[in-house]
């Protein structure tokens, strides 16, 4: 992956001998030479065309070198995860260089439902309880409505008990029947 050749005038070398690694230049050379895989699959994720793979994969070399000289090695451990934010990172700014969208891995992705996702029919249904319910809410008195309407909105009754100057427990007790209430419109056999 990384390619380290002879180099004219080298600090440390004549023209024609292979230019001297620091420590932190093998480190990374190693680093990437582990995690190869890690670094193949996240170029394979960003679908990176074959004929350019070779330039996002010395991009990820030479970041991850850079990295090291600048830091040093990383510590004990896995650190594959490391490997893959580098080099989607370089997959990324390249596809943005080369200023073309990212194709899809497979055409096919986009005619994919997941599987929790709501049918259609449950989509309808959900919107039709959606509208009972705010139907059921406007039947109410002003007070009892109000009172339902802001905790679905979140708000404790303790707080509506403070704003509206009434104690918690005749609060609680007025939210209580609201909802039995609405439990009677919107589900006629629940008492």
């Amino acid at each position: 992956m990384v390619h380290f050749g002879s180099e004219a005038g080298s600090p440390g070398g004549d023209t024609g001998r292979p230019c001297q690694l620091q420590d932190a230049d093998a480190a990374a050379v190693a680093f990437c030479k582990e995690y190869r895989p890690a670094i193949e699959w996240a170029i394979n994720a960003a679908c990176v065309p074959e004929h350019q793979r070779d330039d996002v994969r010395q991009e990820v070399a030479c970041r991850i070198i850079m990295r090291f000289r600048k830091h040093g090695p990383l510590g004990p451990g896995s650190h594959a995860s490391f490997a893959i934010t580098v080099a989607r990172h370089a997959c990324l700014d390249f596809i943005r260089r080369s200023g073309r969208e990212r194709p899809a891995t497979d055409p096919a992705i986009y005619d994919r439902v997941a599987d929790d996702a709501r049918l259609p029919d449950e989509l309808m249904e959900r919107a039709d309880g959606h509208a009972r319910l705010h139907l059921a809410i406007a039947s109410l008195t002003p007070l009892k409505r109000y009172v339902v309407r802001q905790v679905l909105a979140g708000r404790s009754l303790v707080h509506l008990s403070n704003e509206l100057g009434r104690s918690h427990g005749s609060l609680k007790v007025l939210h209580h029947r609201a909802v039995k209430e609405l439990r009677k419109r919107l589900v006629p056999h629940a008492a």
